[in-house]
This record gives C-alpha cells, sequence and structure tokens, in this order.
C-alpha cells in the first residue's frame, strides 16, 4: 500500500513531547564550553505531532508472523532500521511537525518515523519505505 502525505494527515493526529539524543554523544565528562549544546551534547526536547504508527499499521493489516518493521530513510545512505513490532504497537509516531511546525528539511522532512526511548538515529528521518517483515532484516 502506498501512502501520500494527504492520506497519512487524514488518519487522526495527535502532539507528545520527547526528547532524543545522538548515538554520537561522547562519554560524559566535566561540563565545558560556552552553549548549552556545548554542555549537554546532542540531545533535545520537543513536541512532535503526527499519526500513531499503530494505526497506520491497523490500516494496512498485518500477517500473524509479522514480527518486525523495518524503516528506510530517502538520504543518501538510506538509512535502514529495524524495529520490532511491540514498538511500533506502542508509543512509535509518524511525525510531520516538531514545535508546531512543519519538519524542516534537517529534521527529516516531510516525514519521520519518531520511537520514544530509542537512539536519534533509530528515529529515521526522511521516511520513504515501511516493510513488515516475519525475520530481522539486515541492512547496511
Amino acid at each position: 500500500i502506498i501512502f501520500t502525505m494527504e492520506d497519512i494527515r487524514t488518519f487522526p493526529s495527535e502532539s507528545r513531547i520527547h526528547f532524543l539524543e545522538c548515538s554520537g554523544n561522547p562519554v560524559y565528562t566535566k561540563p565545558y564550553g560556552k552553549t548549552a549544546s556545548d554542555l549537554v551534547g546532542l540531545v533535545s526536547c520537543a513536541e512532535w505531532s503526527g499519526v500513531s504508527l499503530k494505526l497506520v499499521l491497523q490500516e494496512v493489516g498485518r500477517q500473524k508472523d509479522a514480527r518486525w518493521v523495518v524503516a528506510e530513510g530517502a538520504d543518501a545512505a538510506a538509512l535502514t532500521r529495524r524495529i520490532q513490532i511491540e514498538k511500533c504497537l506502542d508509543d512509535a509516531m509518524l511525525v510531520y511537525s516538531q514545535n508546531g511546525e512543519r519538519l524542516r528539511p534537517q529534521q527529516g522532512y516531510p516525514l519521520r518515523l519518531l520511537l520514544p526511548g530509542f537512539e536519534g538515529n533509530m528515529s529515521v528521518k526522511w521516511l520513504r519505505r515501511l516493510r513488515i517483515a516475519a525475520e530481522p532484516t539486515y541492512s547496511r
């Protein structure tokens, strides 16, 4: 099934506040620097708006043996992450707005997968494709 952004926006929307932390943050050391970013590293807190991934998966339907969702980004590296279906049916979201405005390109415009509580690189930006699978998928 192919969903356009218009299709995604017809699902009931919700907004939630979540923190994200980049997996590239260095090991914590004594605070230094002059800016908040220098002090806390690659950490952010924002209000994210979009649709529950659970609702989209219910619309699509899934096989009983489906245990994983593979998310692929439209970036040059085609960043791909596999996520257990339990997380996708819990608090995962397909987000299109951050802090009350459309996502900016550097945040994954037009659509980003948001996985609260997971490393930031799991929240695939520029989401192009979701695939449901029975087995874990290996990717680059």
